[in-house]
């Protein structure tokens, strides 16, 4: 990606790197709650795109955190193939069922991320 000063941009806003993982993460807003996973993948299909660009492997995932009006955070890991919500800071899981590009089998949520 390219800047407005013409410089090269990466896909993603910050990495966090934990003891257990290296976690690429790119952060929007949303006018409301995002209660599909179908939703988000239409809504900020370039950004998972974006992160999709980062090789997916045991010990580095790929996350979007959704920033809602009010305040509160919808975090969701983008994996090859699935797109599934994961548990916010207080360990409530994003109230959407999982996602798979094929269609086949439900996406299997992520533990919370710890140390971060």
């Amino acid at each position: 990606m390219l800047g407005a000063d013409g410089v090269r941009r990466s896909g993603f806003d910050f990495i966090l790197f934990t003891r257990e993982r290296v976690i690429f993460v790119r952060i929007k807003r949303s006018h409301s709650r995002i209660s599909a996973i179908g939703e988000i993948a239409v809504r900020f299909s370039n950004e998972i795109a974006g992160l999709r660009k980062v090789p997916h492997t045991p010990v580095v995932s790929r996350e979007l955190w959704i920033l809602l009006p009010w305040g509160t955070w919808q975090y969701f890991d983008i994996g090859d193939e699935s797109i599934t919500g994961t548990p916010d800071d207080t360990g409530k899981s994003t109230d959407v069922q999982g996602f798979s590009r094929t269609g086949k089998e439900p996406a299997v949520p992520v533990t919370p991320h710890e140390g971060t």
